[in-house]
């Protein structure tokens, strides 16, 4: 499960390495600050805390964008050839074409921004400016992210995108045997069975997403079969 821009079409292209992928201000549809941004990498705690609101927003500024295109990303994902030290390739052409698309806004101040995305600007205004202080002192008081993660937005142009949650895999899930009845340490409940990824079987311990997606569907397929 992760979070991807809305009508963006994909979970791990750049635009969304920049606005779900990195730890930056998240706010909802009252303009509001709503959860630790710092545990995205927790994916069950980042789509519930997305499934709590009626909107997500993730804002940048020009700092924390130039920082990602010539120096580093704060969240690795190796397999995709996103490193911490090494900043994000296509970051700026993402951008211009995230622009050209509408699928991000951009404003030259916090205000401009609010009303682009439809929210209210002294709201917002609000929000940023307590989360910039937070920033500033180095210590997030309403939601505990770690100081590293504290990106103020303070520099103009500002850009943030619209996301919501999304699900591609689940790790885990109820014991079955070969006839997908569900077990209680070795012996069948009667009567019960567990299919797709309710059940721990094909994806127990890993999944297989970036090599064979669409593998988790197949499995709900054939097992409800």
């Amino acid at each position: 499960s992760g979070e991807c821009v809305i009508d963006s079409g994909s979970w791990n292209d750049n635009l969304n390495q920049i606005f779900s992928w990195q730890q930056n201000l998240r706010v909802n549809e009252e303009g509001e600050r709503f959860w630790n941004e710092g545990n995205n990498q927790e994916f069950a705690a980042h789509v519930n805390a997305l499934y709590t609101q009626n909107a997500s927003y993730s804002i940048i500024d020009a700092d924390l964008l130039n920082t990602l295109a010539t120096e580093t990303v704060f969240y690795s994902m190796p397999m995709y050839d996103v490193n911490i030290g090494s900043p994000l390739a296509g970051c700026m052409e993402a951008i211009d074409e995230g622009l050209s698309q509408g699928l991000i806004v951009k404003a030259d101040t916090i205000e401009e921004l609010a009303e682009k995305l439809e929210l209210d600007p002294a709201a917002l205004k609000a929000t940023v400016d307590r989360y910039n202080a937070m920033c500033e002192n180095g210590e997030d008081e309403d939601y505990g992210k770690a100081a590293d993660y504290l990106f103020p937005v303070k520099t103009a142009p500002f850009y943030a995108a619209a996301t919501q949650p999304i699900i591609y895999a689940t790790n885990g899930g109820i014991k079955v045997n070969k006839n997908l009845q569900v077990m209680a340490g070795t012996h069948t409940i009667e009567g019960l069975y567990a299919i797709g990824n309710d059940a721990g079987a094909i994806y127990g311990a890993d999944y297989d997403v970036q090599l064979m997606p669409g593998s988790c569907q197949a499995w709900a397929a054939t097992g409800g079969r």
